[in-house]
């Protein structure tokens, strides 16, 4: 398979990554190397100053595995194997039609279950939010405080409802730099339609994060400035629609494309 570089976006990573196109097929690849091809090193100078910038959580600041380990203390005593893949069903058959309840986890607990009282899953917040269920991915602090520094207002911009992602940010101390969050019970919408009703001018707007449909190409389809943190990400399936603006392999390269 031939490879090109892709220069469709500035290029913005350190020794540790690459990031190919197929022009041929039109897909994109993030790896740490790809057919033993190596891409050539950008020095970007980003400047981002008075901007307000919308900070995705989950694998792009902090990691999460919260899911993971309440479903089985949730459902104790009954099949919790298959009540969290019933779950999981539900997730994905509203995630299909962008549904803002696609990440309501107690209400698609409660019609899992059938037991007749509505789960109280962020009450397991006090247990599962700490070390190694959930904590700030490397250069987190350092990419906020130097945002900060830039005069950039920071929301969180984020799928996972407020009442869990704000006790989030609080057990792990972020919490004080950011002006509020953007989720799916707050906007009445999914992560999708976010900057549908926005009050706020596109120019002075930029999105920071992991996954490529929600942090790539639905902002840029409303002429968003985007910035894809692609440690953890492998690019979109099949031909993306558009490219981020910036790309960088993790947190560090970030914050010193601010500090250059």
């Amino acid at each position: 398979m031939n490879f090109g570089l892709l220069y469709s976006f500035k290029l913005a990573i350190n020794s540790h990554a690459n990031v190919m196109f197929n022009k041929k097929e039109q897909n994109f690849f993030v790896d740490k190397k790809i057919n033993g091809c190596d891409c050539k090193k950008t020095i970007i100078n980003l400047n981002l100053s008075g901007k307000t910038v919308f900070l995705d959580l989950d694998d792009t600041v902090l990691h999460n595995d919260f899911a993971e380990e309440i479903f089985p203390e949730y459902f104790d005593g009954t099949d919790a194997f298959n009540m969290k893949l019933n779950v999981l069903k539900q997730h994905y058959q509203r995630l299909s039609d962008f549904s803002p309840e696609a990440f309501d986890w107690e209400d698609m607990s409660f019609k899992a279950s059938k037991s007749g009282r509505l789960p109280e899953l962020f009450l397991l917040q006090e247990k599962y939010y700490v070390w190694p269920f959930v904590y700030k991915i490397r250069g987190a602090d350092r990419l906020l405080k130097t945002l900060k520094r830039s005069g950039c207002k920071i929301y969180a911009y984020t799928n996972g409802y407020s009442k869990y992602q704000k006790r989030l940010l609080e057990k792990l101390g972020m919490e004080k730099f950011f002006e509020g969050i953007f989720s799916p019970d707050i906007m009445g919408v999914s992560k999708v339609d976010f900057f549908k009703n926005l009050k706020i001018k596109t120019e002075e707007a930029v999105v920071v994060g992991d996954d490529y449909f929600y942090d790539v190409e639905v902002p840029s389809s409303y002429g968003v400035l985007t910035i894809w943190v692609y440690r953890y990400k492998k690019g979109p399936v099949g031909a993306p629609s558009t490219f981020p603006d910036y790309a960088f392999y993790d947190l560090t390269s970030f914050s010193n494309a601010l500090e250059s």
